[in-house]
Order: C-alpha cells, then structure tokens, then sequence
C-alpha cells in the first residue's frame, strides 16, 4: 500500500517537473531578445500558447504561418489571375490615366512599405512578382527546446524534493 502511494507521488512530481521545464521552454521561445521567436507583427509571438496534457505539457504556435516560419518553405510558382483596380491618377507630365482594372495572370502585384527607420515608414513601392521566395527555417521553437531541455532533471529535482520525497541523485 505505501509503495503505491509513492510511485503514485513520484510519478505527480515527475509530471510537474516535465511542466515546469515545458513552462521554462515556452518562455525561452517567446524571448525575442535572443532571437528566438522573430517580431514583424507580434502576431506570431501572440499565437503562443502552452497546454497541459494528461503526462505533460503541449507548447505551440497558433497561427497560419508559424510552421513555414519554424521548418521553412521550398520556392513556390504563383498560379492563378489577380484583378486590380486603378483609380484614375495624374501622370508627371500632367496626363490622366482613367480608372482601369489590370489582370495579372500567374503574377501578383505586392505593396511593400519600406522602414526608414525605427518609427519612420516610407513611401508604398509596388511590384509585380511571378514566385514566392523561398522561406529559410528558424527554428525557433526547436532551438528553444535544445536549450530548455538540459534542464529537464532539475526540475524534476525540483519537484521532488518540493514534494518531500527527498534528493535524488
């Protein structure tokens, strides 16, 4: 009967000891200061979550793009049409150009909003691009699990002894 009641001890204080080193490597991914999780938006940094499970934890990233951030993403040909609106605009020269609408066809057109500086935006530069690059892996939350894990029998260490069972070597 006491035999039982510590394993069944022993295996609570292991479980919280694998939470808390989840805990310790959900933190390390959300340090940007490291470079761990990237910030364009924040929305990625946002997207994280952790979770317990019935033996442990679950750590992730919930948005639409956190995979192709995390494990990277092989070129990729644009297919399809894209329709665009032209309002009417004023030439250098002092020409109209009537409103218009402009197909591209396996291409897309993109606005990019170049950063001058840390609070200063440029002006929209628009361009037509037939591919998207390819994106290189970060690794973001791999590299935090590579550097939290070491610590995995400290905190089970940890847990133990906060739960009276005493040091274990």
């Amino acid at each position: 009967m006491a035999k039982t009641k510590l394993k069944k001890q022993i295996e609570e204080a292991v479980i919280r000891g694998i939470r808390r080193n989840a805990e310790r490597i959900f933190n390390l991914s959300q340090d940007t200061a490291s470079c761990y999780v990237p910030v364009d938006t924040g929305m990625l940094k946002r997207s994280g979550y952790i979770n317990e499970i019935p033996k442990g934890s679950e750590i992730g990233y919930r948005t639409p793009y956190a995979s192709s951030i995390e494990f990277g993403a092989p070129e990729q040909p644009i297919t399809g049409t894209q329709t665009v609106k032209v309002k009417s605009f004023k030439r250098k020269d002092g020409s109209i150009v009537q409103a218009h609408t402009k197909k591209y066809v396996n291409k897309r057109l993109i606005r990019i909003r170049p950063k001058h500086s840390k609070f200063e935006w440029g002006k929209p530069i628009f361009r037509v691009i037939d591919k998207i690059a390819e994106k290189k892996p970060q690794l973001f939350l791999t590299r935090s699990v590579r550097d939290g894990i070491p610590y995995l029998p400290d905190d089970i260490r940890f847990e133990l002894k906060r739960s009276g069972i005493g040091s274990v070597q």
